[in-house]
């Protein structure tokens, strides 16, 4: 048989060299529609489509983005321990609503799937549960957080959320070796709550990267 072709080279989000430590591709809505992503990469955030990039500066490192289900909002977590939600809604440069702390330099972000909470976790190893309606700038001061999940025993290095079932269940895995299950369907419903520990399992190295499996069980 033919050998298969080389798949396209994607374009570096930065400088020639830059490491490029998060991806988040936008979901695609509509008949051929133009599929595009983000990519975090030292202090800028590249957004793909067609043509040449478009690039976010970020005052700090960019370590992590992701984009909400609708496409219309962009975090970006950095290691000063800010996370930020950008207005992407428009086809211009996505604009700033509003800062959230965490706890420690931030290495994952991802929604809930209410769209209105998401989750962040770091180098504090605690999992925060933030509300998109609180934060610093517009709402004033406050790190946005409705819940805080501690366990971890060292860095917490990546987060998923399960998009089957009632509960917001959210994944988290660190460089203790575990990985941890939360429920955090109470976290901001009725004013700050704790995610429950559900689960936790062993890995026999750090753990960096989670993908939840749809028809898994918990």
């Amino acid at each position: 048989s033919p050998p298969r072709p080389s798949p396209p080279a994607v374009p570096n989000p930065a400088a020639p060299g830059t490491a490029a430590s998060s991806l988040s591709f936008r979901p695609v809505r509509g008949v051929g529609a133009t599929p595009s992503y983000a990519a975090a990469a030292g202090t800028k955030v590249a957004l793909f489509s067609k043509g040449s990039p478009r690039h976010l500066s970020s005052p700090n490192p960019a370590t992590c983005v992701a984009f909400r289900w609708d496409g219309r909002v962009l975090l970006v977590g950095d290691d000063s321990g800010s996370v930020r939600a950008l207005d992407a809604a428009g086809k211009g440069t996505p604009t700033p609503l509003r800062t959230f702390r965490a706890a420690g330099a931030v290495r994952a972000v991802a929604w809930l799937r209410d769209g209105r909470r998401f989750v962040s976790g770091g180098d504090g190893g605690t999992l925060c549960v933030h509300s998109l309606g609180a934060g610093v700038g517009k709402s004033g001061a406050g790190d946005g957080c409705v819940g805080r999940g501690v366990g971890h025993g060292d860095a917490l290095r990546a987060a998923a959320v399960a998009t089957e079932g009632d509960a917001d269940v959210v994944v988290t895995g660190g460089y203790d070796h575990a990985v941890r299950v939360w429920d955090a369907t109470a976290c901001g419903r009725d004013g700050y709550a704790a995610p429950v520990a559900l689960r936790v399992l062993f890995a026999a190295h750090p753990v960096e990267c989670l993908v939840v499996v749809p028809g898994t069980g918990w």
